[in-house]
């Protein structure tokens, strides 16, 4: 009898694991839990034998495969778990093409705080490359926050989670103040006029909902930019 493999052949294994998942990810019979499921289960045999860029370049070629049969419930439930892969393990390559490709797949959706969750991502890659775009993420950071802030009722309606549940406004609310007061330093040196709006609209927000020490850090960020504009420190 003719031997087609060898026996616990590591790559052998790894191909059939994969091959089932892949395979359920085109049976429109399949749940998104069940694929979620087996998402996990292919990544962690991937992880645990270091071979996680290889996981994340099949899934990529799966999604684009899945969208072009046009199953985008499953292609953007595994782009959004992608990206999740790229952040965790720091996969440079391939981590903001896929960050954004899953930001563009939540506004599709009308998910603003799935987008919002993975614009939070994307500023962690930049944080970590030491990218210059950081300022142009915490934008968009912050009107996403906006944009959910004017209709979270639609927003939390259109969240698409298997498990966990909205974000809640009053951590959007928090989250919008915070980010303001991260853009102002960010901006203060050049825009000071324009660090000292930001910063006004965290106190406010800050105070509004009881977090007084984060507003009277934004106060004394106010106070000390003041103070610079009066001895001409900023140039």
């Amino acid at each position: 009898m003719k031997v087609l493999y060898k026996l616990g052949s590591v790559n052998d294994i790894f191909q059939k694991k994969y091959n089932i998942f892949s395979k359920n990810c085109f049976d429109k019979n399949t749940s998104l839990e069940k694929i979620k499921f087996d998402f996990y289960t292919t990544q962690d045999l991937f992880v645990k034998s270091g071979q996680v860029k290889k996981f994340a370049d099949k899934t990529n070629i799966l999604c684009n495969a899945i969208e072009n049969i046009g199953n985008k419930n499953i292609s953007d439930l595994l782009i959004n778990e992608l990206s999740k892969l790229c952040v965790n393990f720091n996969l440079q390559e391939s981590s903001e093409k896929i960050i954004y490709r899953a930001i563009k797949n939540c506004r599709r959706n009308k998910d603003g705080l799935h987008e919002l969750a993975r614009i939070i991502d994307l500023e962690k890659v930049s944080t970590k490359n030491n990218n210059k775009d950081l300022v142009k993420i915490l934008n968009m950071k912050k009107k996403c926050c906006e944009k959910i802030l004017k209709d979270y009722n639609s927003n939390a309606k259109n969240f698409k989670s298997i498990i966990k549940i909205p974000t809640s406004k009053y951590d959007v609310e928090a989250l919008l103040a915070r980010t303001y007061c991260q853009l102002a330093e960010k901006v203060a040196p050049h825009q000071p006029n324009n660090a000292i709006i930001l910063l006004r609209k965290s106190r406010m927000i800050n105070r509004k909902l009881k977090r007084y020490r984060a507003a009277d850090y934004a106060e004394y960020l106010i106070k000390d930019i003041q103070d610079k504009l009066k001895t001409s420190s900023f140039c």
